[in-house]
């Protein structure tokens, strides 16, 4: 889970370098009948250009039921070197 997510889980990921890799994996629904959610079963775990590696998962997609706010809670899971 995101909250038991630590440094030692790092070993093993592969991380790509499509910048599309997220896209709406983290969404469903927003169609006809079906009101836009975020979906609470996965996060991602990201690494920046300084090697930095983050956890990452969305929290919101909608603000006052306006879609088009997606909003983050990330933290910090190991500096880079």
């Amino acid at each position: 889970t995101y909250a038991d997510f630590t440094a030692n889980d790092i070993n093993g990921l592969q991380f790509s370098k499509n910048q599309t890799s997220i896209g709406s994996g983290w969404r469903s629904g927003g169609g006809p009948g079906s009101a836009p959610q975020v979906r609470t079963d996965r996060f991602y775990v990201l690494k920046d250009g300084a090697g930095n590696v983050y956890k990452l998962k969305f929290t919101a997609l909608t603000q006052d039921n306006e879609r088009g706010y997606p909003a983050v809670e990330y933290a910090l899971v190991k500096e880079g070197n």
